[in-house]
């Protein structure tokens, strides 16, 4: 069984406590984002947006004795929604290296969640673990999540995770004949925003 994320954080997320079955809440979409920051030998920074993505959590019926648990976690990012808002030419680049066509979602899933710590009434610290798909291959990965509780009844999960484009069998993508390389680490960082949507 999933560690249990702390009540004061989940009790929003939950619509009814005296429902025996789990139930689902998807990522809201107009306040959750996610953003991919690299470097290369032109400039010591970019950034590339994940400009459509889809993704939710599925919690568990709370009782008497424990708070809702965490069944499960799942994001889907389809590749070519994966955009630098600023060069055509730096799309279709990073669209060669990651092969999109071949290619065309980027996949997270949870198996489980440790290292839960409460750091305030309404905030607390985890690792998720999960599989991560990219380029077609699955690496187990944990990623640090900071989790608070909005006035508003919202959930945010933040969480970053550095990936090694090798790890996954791509090489990093190259432009002008080789002479523009990026670095072979990406950082990805994601902002989700998670509880009963109006």
């Amino acid at each position: 069984m999933l560690r249990l994320l702390p009540a004061l954080v989940l009790t929003a997320l939950i619509a009814s406590t005296a429902s025996a079955q789990s139930t689902t809440y998807d990522f809201d979409p107009d306040s959750s984002k996610i953003w991919i920051e690299g470097t290369s030998n032109n400039t010591p920074h970019w950034t590339v947006y994940a400009t459509e993505f889809s993704g939710s959590i599925t919690l568990g019926a709370a009782s008497e004795n424990s708070h809702a648990a965490v069944e499960a976690v799942t994001l889907t990012v389809p590749t070519k929604m994966i955009k630098s808002n600023k060069s055509g030419i730096m799309d279709r680049v990073m669209y060669d290296a990651l092969d999109i066509k071949t290619h065309p979602e980027v996949t997270f899933a949870l198996t489980s969640v440790s290292d839960l710590e409460v750091t305030s009434a309404s905030t607390a610290t985890l690792v998720a673990h999960g599989d991560l798909t990219l380029g077609g291959q699955t690496n187990a990965v944990a990623i640090p999540i900071e989790a608070t509780l909005r006035e508003d009844g919202m959930a945010v999960f933040t969480g970053s995770h550095v990936i090694t484009l090798k790890d996954y069998g791509l090489s990093p993508p190259t432009a002008m004949f080789g002479s523009l390389r990026t670095g072979a680490d990406v950082t990805v960082t994601a902002v989700f925003h998670a509880g009963p949507l109006q």
